[in-house]
């Protein structure tokens, strides 16, 4: 199992962040390695399944339980790894600094291959493939946030 943590910080309000990150259905505009994603919702306004075709060293259909506390984190949990993953869970946790307009955002996740995967593979996910991600988290984010300020 391969787990990993990293944060960066980006300058817009919790609240941006937040829906950002949750708004899943965008992310395909933004982050590189997600191709297409669908959102179904759940029981409740803060839960969300999630079904998204992804680059994880190939393109896979991925499935996740998604949850939510408003402008303060987001869990997820895979609920189908397409005979590929067979678990994959993360969190981000969004810290909001005095300021109220900047945020540290700590992205958490676990994750294991159904089979054997050359540790190459699982290091070039770790250090590259998520420090991309969160790049471009936060220039999505940030960019919301320079919106929303014009519109004021």
């Amino acid at each position: 199992m391969a787990e990993t943590r990293a944060e960066i910080e980006i300058h817009a309000s919790p609240g941006i962040v937040y829906n950002t990150l949750w708004d899943v259905e965008r992310y395909p505009g933004f982050l590189t390695d997600i191709i297409d994603a669908k959102v179904k919702p759940g029981r409740s306004p803060n839960l969300q399944h999630v079904i998204q075709h992804t680059r994880i060293v190939r393109a896979v259909h991925l499935s996740f339980e998604m949850n939510g506390d408003p402008t303060n984190f987001i869990q997820w949990r895979l609920t189908d790894g397409d005979n590929y993953l067979s678990q994959h869970e993360g969190s981000w946790m969004v810290e909001p600094r005095l300021d109220g307009r900047t945020c540290a955002v700590v992205y958490r996740t676990r994750f294991e291959f159904v089979g054997a995967v050359p540790e190459a593979v699982v290091r070039r996910l770790v250090d590259f493939s998520v420090p991309t991600m969160l790049r471009q988290v936060k220039a999505r984010a940030e960019f919301m946030a320079r919106k929303a300020e014009a519109m004021f």
